[in-house]
C-alpha cells in the first residue's frame, strides 16, 4: 500500500506570522526538535500516515509557520529496496509533479498568474501540491540530504474524503445536491488535467481525495503511471481492490496479462464512478458485496487473492445502482429524482470500458455543470469554445446548441464565439471577457 500524502493550510501573515516565526524559532530550540532540510521542524506526535515502504509527519516551515506534511522512506523500504532504488522512485515522483505542473519550480517559475489561465486548467486546485523536496546542492535535482535520507516536502490538507463521509453520517448530517456536484467536479477535473498529461492515477479512492480548507483535492499523484506505457507495466500492487475496474479485475484473476493491459484513462473513469456511489452511501459502497465473497471463501483454496470478488466484477452482467444505494433515505431520494446523476453514474460504471465516460465528458456532464458557480459555467463554456470552435465553421445555431447545455444565453454565446478568436491571439483576458458579457450594472452576484 501507499503512504497517504496530507495536506495543507494556506501561510500565516502579518502579526500573525512574526509569531508562527517566533514559536517555530522556540520549537526549533527545544531538545525534542528535528529540522528536516534545514526548515521544515518534525512535529513529536504520532505519524500522519504510514505505509509499506513510507512514513508521513507533520512539520512546521519555520520561515513561514505553514504546517506541512514530510514524507521519507521507512526502515524497510531502505532494507528491502536499497539506496539506488530509492534515489530512482524519489526522482520519478519529483518529475510527475514538475509534470502535472504542482512542483515547486513550477510556482516559483509561473510568477504572477496569468488572466487566461482558468480554474478548470489550473491544476494547483485540484492536485496535491508538491512544496519541497531534498535535493543536491549543485544541481538542485532530488538527491539524499544531509542526513542520508530522501524527503518530500507536500502542502498539508484537513482530512480525507472516507473521513469526512465518515463524520458526516455519524453526525447524520447526510451530504446534499450541492456538495455530491462539488466533490464530482474537482475528482472530474483532477482527472482531467492528469490525462491531459497521459498520466493514470490507477488508485483513486476517498482516502485519496483529501479536504484543503474548502477545496477538494487528489493525493498520491506518486503512484501515477502513464498511459499505454509498456515500460511501467500493470501490477496488483497499483490498485485497490475495492475500486478496480473489470479490467483490472481480469488482469488480478490472470484472465489478461501485463502485455495485453495496459493504463488507460477508463480504469480512472470507473474509480470515479464508485467513489460518488460511495458518497451517497457515506460509506464503501460495495464493501458489502465484496465482504460476502471474502467470507465465502474461507472455505476454498482460492489460488488468487479475493477471486470471488474479481470475478464478480469481471461478470460482464451490468451493475445495478439502485441495489447497491439502499441508504440513507436522503440519498435514494436524491438518486430516484435526479435522472442526470442516474444517467452520469451509469455511463462511468459501464462494464464495457470503451463506453465509460471520459473525464473531459464527466466534467462536461449535465449533472456536474449544473452545480458550478456562474463563473464557472462561464469559463467551462469558453474553454469548450476555444476546443471546438474553428472561425467560419460553427453557426450561430449550433453554437446556440452548444452553450445552451451550459444555460447560457445566446447573446453570451455569440459573445463567446466573437471574443475566441481574440483570446487566443491574446488580445483579450478573462476578465475582459467577462467585463463583456456582464457588464457592472448587469452582473450577477453570484458571478
Amino acid at each position: 500500500s501507499r503512504a497517504r500524502p496530507p495536506y495543507n493550510h494556506p501561510p500565516q501573515r502579518g502579526r500573525a506570522r512574526a509569531m508562527a516565526e517566533a514559536d517555530g524559532r522556540d520549537a526549533e530550540n527545544s531538545p525534542a526538535a528535528t529540522l528536516v532540510l534545514g526548515r521544515y521542524i518534525l512535529s513529536d506526535g504520532p505519524p500522519l500516515g504510514t505505509g509499506g515502504w513510507c512514513i508521513v509527519q507533520k512539520a512546521e516551515d519555520k520561515l513561514t509557520g505553514q504546517k506541512v506534511a514530510v514524507k521519507t522512506y521507512n526502515d524497510q523500504a531502505i532494507r528491502e529496496l536499497g539506496d539506488e532504488a530509492l534515489a530512482a522512485r524519489l526522482d520519478r515522483e519529483v518529475r510527475t509533479f514538475e509534470r502535472l505542473g504542482v512542483g515547486p519550480e513550477a510556482s516559483a517559475a509561473s510568477g504572477r498568474p496569468d488572466p487566461r489561465r482558468f480554474r478548470k486548467a489550473n491544476p494547483r486546485q485540484w492536485l496535491v501540491n508538491l512544496l519541497d523536496f531534498s535535493r543536491d546542492s549543485k544541481t538542485g535535482r532530488p538527491a539524499k540530504a544531509e542526513d542520508g535520507k530522501y524527503y518530500t516536502v507536500l502542502e498539508l490538507a484537513d482530512e480525507s474524503l472516507g473521513s469526512w463521509l465518515q463524520r458526516r453520517l455519524t453526525a447524520k448530517e447526510f451530504v446534499g445536491l450541492e456538495e455530491l456536484q462539488e466533490i464530482g467536479n474537482a475528482v472530474a477535473r483532477g482527472l482531467v488535467w492528469l490525462h491531459r498529461n497521459r498520466l493514470c492515477h490507477l488508485d483513486l479512492k476517498p482516502e485519496n481525495i483529501m479536504r484543503f480548507g474548502s477545496t477538494w483535492k487528489l493525493i498520491d499523484l506518486e503512484g501515477c503511471l502513464e498511459c499505454g506505457n509498456e515500460d511501467a507495466p500493470l501490477s496488483c500492487n497499483n490498485f485497490t481492490p475495492l475500486y478496480a475496474s473489470p479490467e483490472l479485475a481480469q488482469f488480478a484473476l490472470g484472465e489478461l496479462d501485463e502485455r495485453s493491459l495496459r493504463p488507460e484513462y477508463s480504469m480512472d473513469m470507473w474509480a470515479a464512478g464508485v467513489v460518488l456511489l460511495d458518497v451517497l452511501v457515506h460509506a464503501s459502497a460495495l464493501q458489502e458485496t465484496k465482504a460476502g465473497f471474502d467470507s465465502a471463501s474461507l472455505f476454498d483454496e482460492d489460488t488468487v487473492p479475493f477471486e470471488g470478488w474479481y470475478r464478480w466484477l469481471a461478470d460482464p452482467t451490468p451493475l445495478s445502482i439502485s441495489e447497491i444505494i439502499s441508504e440513507p433515505p436522503s440519498s435514494l431520494e436524491l438518486l430516484q429524482g435526479a435522472p442526470q446523476l442516474r444517467d452520469l453514474l451509469g455511463r462511468l460504471l459501464d462494464k464495457d470500458s470503451s463506453k465509460r465516460l471520459t473525464a473531459p465528458q464527466l466534467a462536461g456532464h449535465p449533472f456536474l455543470v449544473a452545480g458550478l458557480s456562474g463563473r464557472q459555467r462561464v469559463e467551462e463554456a469558453f474553454d469548450r469554445a476555444k476546443r471546438c470552435h474553428v472561425p467560419g465553421t460553427l453557426t450561430r445555431k449550433q453554437a446556440a446548441a452548444l452553450f445552451g447545455r451550459l444555460g447560457l444565453r445566446s447573446f453570451e454565446a455569440d459573445a463567446l464565439l466573437r471574443a475566441c478568436g481574440a483570446l487566443q491571439k491574446g488580445h483579450v483576458s478573462f476578465e475582459e471577457l467577462v467585463d463583456f458579457l456582464y457588464p457592472e450594472d448587469q452582473r450577477s452576484e453570484s458571478l
